[in-house]
């Protein structure tokens, strides 16, 4: 019996010692799932040593949208009332239309840019005064071919001057037209196709006389010949508001223009976009500084621009897509080609000039109010002012650097 007992303690001895085994087990020993948890909780440090740089000048960008200018199209109707068909070809795509320059043949006939402020009206003919005529005096002097008055009278001068443009873009002029003679006494009327004829000329003479002489028996009558001129035929004219335009579009030749087919589309005015900048990157978009402009959406499509203006200082805007208090600067572009209009650019500029010192990865910058500092790594929270003098390919040089090349700093917590 007492061996009984014996065994039965000796076994209550085991049992107790077995559920304590699995309990420390149960403590100090973690499975994979634990160790795995821990694992995702835990930081690690990802550091960077602070080095000598030297950083190029750093870009300045602004985005904004791309304005080609006015377009419009041209459409001709013949004065004759002949169809309109493209008979020959000028200016190609790309070109720029010039005053007293050729845009394009329609119906046998060319069609010239001419600079002026409004579009013509009427044709023009020896006689006619007005407006329309003085500012056809103004381009016709303008391009070196008339140095009468700008008094809004289209005489002679003023036609010779109209057909000196057409010789000199190498075109014919349109056929001469005679004004009205004026009759000493009464009698008929002459007229002459040559507009350089200066001289009088016309007698009535009897048989067996000369013409004014009593011999004959007869009376003469002395007329004043007619002359003819060059008009201005509407028809032919394009007008360039600003002097000249980008041709756009232009109809081939055998294409009947009208309304519906216009004969060309024509742009005038700079490519330009405006940004909007902050305070601190005023300095860098000076008037007249060369910039750069790239498309948003393709850092291969890239056009060189010129800073044209700057405007007073505005608060943000956000319906007008001014996100920040600034200044807006105007851009013009000059080589817009393979841009289009109202596209998304970026405009780019320099800021400063290459700087070398101590520099440090932007992503070790750290913020507190209006402190600017690094974490200095392996030192708990050791933090060290810093002073950037630059920032560009994602390194900051620092002015009066109070770190050295060699110590390593925090980057990241990860």
């Amino acid at each position: 019996m007492k061996r009984r007992f014996w065994w039965i303690g000796i076994t209550v001895v085991v049992c107790l010692a077995v559920v304590a085994g699995a309990f420390a087990a149960g403590r100090f020993v973690r499975s994979p799932n634990e160790e795995a948890i821990e694992n995702s909780q835990s930081q690690a440090v990802i550091t960077a040593q602070v080095e000598e740089r030297t950083l190029p000048a750093e870009m300045i960008q602004s985005k904004g949208k791309l304005k080609l200018g006015k377009s419009w199209d041209v459409s001709v109707s013949p004065s004759d009332g002949s169809l309109p068909v493209v008979t020959g070809s000028y200016a190609s795509v790309g070109d720029t239309l010039y005053s007293g320059s050729v845009l394009a043949e329609v119906s046998g006939r060319p069609v010239l840019g001419l600079a002026l402020p409004f579009d013509l009206y009427r044709d023009i003919y020896v006689g006619d005064s007005g407006a329309d005529v003085r500012e056809v005096q103004r381009a016709l002097r303008d391009l070196g071919v008339y140095g009468g008055a700008v008094d809004g009278e289209y005489g002679p001068a003023t036609a010779q001057a109209v057909k000196a443009m057409y010789t000199r873009a190498g075109v014919v002029a349109p056929d001469p037209v005679a004004e009205a003679s004026s009759e000493e006494a009464g009698g008929s009327t002459s007229s002459s196709s040559d507009e350089d004829d200066d001289s009088d000329s016309g007698s009535a003479t009897g048989e067996g006389g000369m013409a004014g002489g009593p011999a004959g028996g007869t009376s003469s009558v002395r007329l004043e010949p007619a002359k003819a001129y060059v008009p201005v035929v509407r028809s032919e004219f394009v007008t360039l508001t600003a002097g000249s335009a980008t041709v756009v579009k232009v109809a081939g030749v055998n294409t009947q223009v009208g309304e519906d087919t216009p004969l060309a589309t024509l742009r005038s005015g700079s490519a330009s976009v405006t940004v909007r900048v902050g305070v601190a990157e005023k300095g860098s978009f000076k008037s007249g500084r060369k910039v750069n402009v790239q498309a948003a959406s393709d850092t291969q499509q890239v056009a060189s621009g010129r800073v044209r203006g700057i405007s007073e200082f505005a608060q943000a805007d956000p319906d007008a897509g001014k996100e920040i208090p600034g200044y807006d600067v105007t851009v013009e572009v000059a080589d817009p080609e393979g841009l289009s209009d109202d596209q998304e650019v970026v405009v780019i500029a320099e800021a400063g000039e290459a700087v070398s010192g101590i520099a440090v990865p932007v992503t070790a910058l750290r913020e507190d109010g209006s402190d600017t500092f690094v974490v200095l790594a392996g030192v708990e929270g050791k933090h060290v002012p810093v002073t950037v003098e630059q920032v560009s390919e994602g390194y900051a040089v620092l002015d009066e650097p109070t770190v050295k090349p060699g110590d390593e700093i925090v980057v990241s917590n990860r």
